[in-house]
């Protein structure tokens, strides 16, 4: 095959600003303080095998997974608790244990309500002031509760 003498251009790609204001973005923003209260209130102790860690090797894991729960069970203090890397990541959170526990912590009736929950409200949408009022709701518990 013959070359051209032509090259290509090589364009730069302009950075696409993300909305502060979008449903994404707020999203992003209220796990980053939902799951720091968390952690802190369950003093990043895993609900699952009982080891203590910070930093990044304590996570906040979902009972009912987050890709399959709706948006008002993934924001769920009852359905998340602090978990260690190992159960969340490596067990995909250790569920027969987790939910030996929520049982334990909730009761039996509860834990099947949320399992009927995540189906009965998948697709579910908030707008934009839920996730701002959420997102000033857990900034506030953080500052008061754990000095952050």
């Amino acid at each position: 095959m013959k070359r051209t003498g032509f090259k290509r251009k090589v364009t730069k790609k302009k950075r696409k600003r993300r909305d502060p204001n979008s449903i994404s973005a707020l999203k992003k923003k209220l796990w980053t303080k939902f799951s720091l209260f968390v952690r802190e209130r369950d003093d990043y102790t895993c609900f699952t095998c009982g080891k203590q860690a910070t930093g990044s090797g304590m996570h906040a894991g979902h009972f009912i997974t987050g890709a399959t729960c709706p948006i008002s069970l993934y924001f769920d203090e009852s359905n998340v608790h602090a978990q260690c890397y190992h159960d969340n990541i490596n067990l995909s959170g250790n569920w027969v244990i987790y939910e030996e526990n929520m049982i334990d912590m909730y009761g039996k009736e509860h834990v099947e309500d949320m399992k009927l929950r995540r189906t009965r409200l998948m697709g579910e949408r908030k707008e934009v002031e839920w996730y701002k009022e959420k997102i000033k709701h857990y900034e506030e518990i953080l500052k008061e509760d754990f000095g952050k």
